[in-house]
């Protein structure tokens, strides 16, 4: 059976997504700004403020060029297609690229608000996944990882397949 991200719901779903990110941002920003102005004011009266307003300045630029490559990336899943059989899980994005992974390959099922990572590796796949050593290697975009956006059509009963024909998968 073939499931397919629904390409006029992608820019909206990207905005929803955004929307939550830009969210958390503010209020975690807000609260760490906040506590790095009080501790500054109680040690020393003359603390230059203007250095916490440039601090914000860099970590939102920072932010703001994740979130568009993150939406790049999202980008690309528009109009591809899952492909499902006895064995294994293909995906064929608009440009003709496919990844294929084996049922005994994928190591972890991770279900997020936007939607579902399934991740090809082994043991020590499912180690590094918890504990990456430098950045996470497990997005959207990357060869061992295929996303499920929640605007794929039949996404419940996609899901429910994979999860029952990999039980030895670690699911969240």
């Amino acid at each position: 059976m073939k499931y397919q991200v629904d390409k006029n719901q992608i820019d909206s779903y990207i905005h929803n997504i955004n929307k939550r990110r830009v969210i958390v941002f503010v209020i975690l920003t807000l609260i760490i700004m906040t506590m790095q102005a009080f501790i500054a004011y109680n040690l020393h009266n003359s603390f230059p403020f203007w250095l916490v307003i440039i601090i914000a300045v860099i970590i939102s630029l920072a932010i703001y060029l994740g979130v568009r490559l993150a939406n790049d990336k999202l980008k690309k899943l528009s109009n591809g297609k899952y492909f499902i059989d006895n064995r294994s899980l293909k995906f064929e994005d608009v440009e003709g690229l496919i990844r294929e992974f084996d049922f005994a390959e994928i190591a972890i099922i991770h279900r997020k608000y936007s939607g579902t990572l399934i991740v090809k590796g082994n043991g020590l796949t499912r180690l590094n996944y918890f504990f990456p050593k430098r950045n996470n290697p497990y997005q959207a975009g990357e060869p061992n990882v295929i996303l499920i956006p929640t605007i794929t059509s039949n996404y419940a009963e996609l899901i429910n397949k994979i999860t029952q024909a990999v039980p030895n998968a670690i699911q969240l």
